[in-house]
C-alpha cells in the first residue's frame, strides 16, 4: 500500500515482511528459492489483494500488469492505493507455443511475428494495453 515506506535493494531486506504469493507461482529463482522470507501462499491473487489491503500482509508478489489489471477491474478504487516496489523481484519472459505437429506451424509463427511486430508499430498493441490498464503501473523509484 502506498502508506508503507518499504524500500529494499536485495530480497534480504525483505526478511521481517509478511509477503503474499500465489500457491504454484513462478516469481524468479531467487524469490522463490528464498526460504528465509515469510512468504503466505494463496490460491488466487484476489485473496491477496485483500489481504493487503486488510494489512494481514506488507507485500504481495506478482506480475505489475496481471495484478492492476485485476485492481482496475475488480477494485478499482485501490488502483491509486498500491504502490509496486523496484527492483523487481524476478522477471520471467512469456512464450507463445505451437505444435511442430501443426501443418504449417512455421507459417503460423512468421505471421503471428510479423502482426504483433505491425500493431506495436502502429500504436494498437499500446492503445490496447492502455484500455485493459496494463500500461504505465507507477513504480516506487
Amino acid at each position: 500500500m502506498k502508506h508503507n515506506n518499504i524500500r529494499f535493494k536485495t530480497l534480504h531486506d525483505l526478511k521481517q515482511y509478511r509477503i503474499g504469493v500465489l500457491k504454484g507461482a513462478v516469481h524468479g529463482k531467487e524469490f522463490d528459492e528464498a526460504d528465509y522470507l515469510n512468504k503466505n501462499d494463496v490460491l488466487n491473487r484476489e485473496l491477496n489483494i485483500r489481504k493487503l489491503q486488510a494489512g494481514r500482509i506488507d507485500l504481495m508478489a506478482g506480475p505489475k500488469d496481471v495484478v492492476f489489471h485485476e485492481l482496475q477491474r475488480d477494485y478499482p478504487e485501490l488502483v491509486d492505493e498500491i504502490r509496486v516496489l523496484s527492483p523487481p523481484i524476478g522477471k520471467n519472459d512469456v512464450y507463445i507455443c505451437v505444435s511442430k505437429k501443426r501443418k504449417g506451424y512455421k507459417q503460423l509463427i512468421e505471421s503471428f511475428n510479423s502482426k504483433l511486430s505491425e500493431v506495436k508499430a502502429d500504436g494498437t498493441y499500446e492503445r490496447i494495453m492502455r484500455k485493459h490498464g496494463l500500461v504505465n503501473v507507477q513504480n516506487d523509484s
